[in-house]
């Protein structure tokens, strides 16, 4: 771009110095099965609790979302050991956002929450 001068004449304009970012660049993370990806994973999770219920839109929220790996299971949420659940937890790593379509589909109370997550602040 281009500005005018006092006579009249344009002159090009200075480019503006970027100033170094002092983060340090996290590494790829890579799993048991040889997947590889890189910071900031997205990992959904979507749960049915009836056959009437419709999975479409869960998953299609969570695609919308950014999701690149979503776990999905057809358990009732009372159930005690929900395995996608703990498949989902474990799949993640430091830096990773897990994703639910509704937080009723990840727990039941407010005690499962903090349980579930101190766990994984734990673990981390």
């Amino acid at each position: 771009m281009t500005r005018p001068t006092k006579a009249g004449r344009t002159a090009p304009r200075k480019k503006q110095k970027r100033l170094p970012r002092n983060k340090p660049k996290r590494q790829t993370s890579t799993r048991q099965g040889g997947e590889i990806h890189g910071p900031g994973y997205k990992i959904g999770y979507a749960r049915l609790s009836t056959l009437d219920q419709n999975l479409a839109l869960e998953q299609d929220a969570l695609k919308e979302a950014g999701c690149e790996k979503i776990f999905i299971e057809q358990v009732s949420g009372a159930a005690s050991d929900r395995h996608a659940v703990r498949e989902a937890l474990d799949y993640a790593r430091s830096g990773d956002t897990h994703i639910v379509w509704k937080l009723d589909r990840l727990v039941r109370s407010m005690k499962q929450l903090i349980e579930t997550s101190q766990k994984v602040r734990l673990r981390n």
